[in-house]
């Protein structure tokens, strides 16, 4: 499936209901790449990352989806609340036919304010949500699909470094739907972190350890016991907010048949988060060639500067960290100039 047929689904709305497995149909090896280049193949000296990815097994999904439900993860109800109340000012800028690309379908709740506004003012967009896991998105699609007339839905099964090559094939506007780190800081947000309770830490350890369980299945081999790591949360004072989680090893960890080893201390990076304040958020744009159209503020207003829409200046070449955090992949992209970004957490 090539961003060519997209162009003729606008038109013709036959096979809207099936995945488009822009991954080439097999996501096995997609993960065995990721672990080979930032968690077996690392130089020495270089902290091994576990690809963020493996967090999106469906065992994983369902502990994410417990998470997002906790009484203190606010990020979630701030994100609706903010389409809720922003939504037709953001959809004034979708232009007629155009594709929105969720990169990540997650929490439908979050999107579904958006789709509404677009729907009820009878504008024809195509919305298309992306994910590596095939069973999310089926049931992702069926509670948004019967609900629409005017805002047909379609699933992309594959990785973000997919989406991006195959939209840039298109010949229809598109419009990335991102849930990207882009709060702004202010001293109020701040004091919220480290303040979650124990069973959300609880919940989010176990999302961590379900990352490195799901390796295990990627490489074949039993390398992780639970038993021999400990997870650690970590906040970061050289940045206004980075948190990260660990897993520190608390015994001698060997695994031959991948040319594994871990002395007692050596730590695996597993998850960060940054959350920056609006000078480092304006540099940021700037070096990805983007202009700030808007920016929208969550009514709580725990949440200032939450969302951004940006425009591509002008035709990007050049060289993006598709996979994310410390070894994320390098790749030439070109991005079309009609493309274009919502960025909202």
């Amino acid at each position: 499936m090539t961003g060519n047929d997209l162009d003729a689904m606008l038109a013709d709305t036959t096979g809207l209901c099936k995945v488009l497995e822009i991954c080439g149909g097999d996501m096995s090896g997609t993960f065995k790449s990721m672990m080979d280049r930032t968690f077996l193949s690392v130089e020495y000296g270089q902290r091994r990352l576990l690809p963020p990815a493996l967090m999106s097994d469906e065992a994983g999904l369902r502990i994410w989806k417990d998470i997002t439900r906790l009484p203190d993860y606010y990020q979630t109800r701030d994100e609706i609340s903010l389409l809720e109340a922003h939504g037709k000012e953001i959809a004034s800028h979708l232009s007629e036919g155009c594709v929105l690309i969720d990169l990540g379908c997650g929490d439908m709740r979050k999107v579904k304010p958006l789709l509404d506004t677009l729907e009820a003012s009878q504008k024809s967009v195509l919305y298309l949500t992306l994910d590596i896991s095939k069973p999310t998105l089926e049931e992702c699609l069926s509670q948004l699909r019967p609900k629409y007339r005017f805002v047909r839905c379609a699933r992309l099964w594959g990785t973000f470094a997919d989406a991006l090559k195959w939209a840039a094939t298109s010949k229809c506007p598109n419009f990335f739907l991102s849930w990207a780190p882009s709060m702004v800081m202010t001293a109020s947000i701040a004091s919220r972190f480290g303040t979650h309770t124990t069973m959300t830490m609880e919940y989010l350890k176990s999302f961590m350890r379900n990352a490195l369980s799901h390796s295990n299945e990627v490489l074949g081999h039993e390398w992780y016991r639970p038993d021999d790591w400990k997870v650690l949360g970590i906040l970061d004072p050289q940045y206004p907010i980075h948190h990260r989680f660990v897993f520190r090893a608390v015994r001698l960890v060997q695994c031959e048949a991948v040319q594994l080893e871990f002395g007692v201390g050596e730590e695996i990076d597993c998850y960060e988060v940054f959350k920056n304040g609006p000078d480092i958020l304006r540099r940021a744009f700037a070096m990805a060639n983007l202009s700030e159209i808007g920016n929208w503020t969550a009514p709580s207003g725990s949440f200032p500067g939450g969302g951004h829409y940006l425009r591509l200046q002008d035709w990007a070449i050049g060289t993006s960290h598709l996979e994310g955090g410390p070894g994320g992949r390098d790749s030439n992209l070109m991005i079309r100039q009609d493309t274009e970004f919502t960025s909202i957490k």
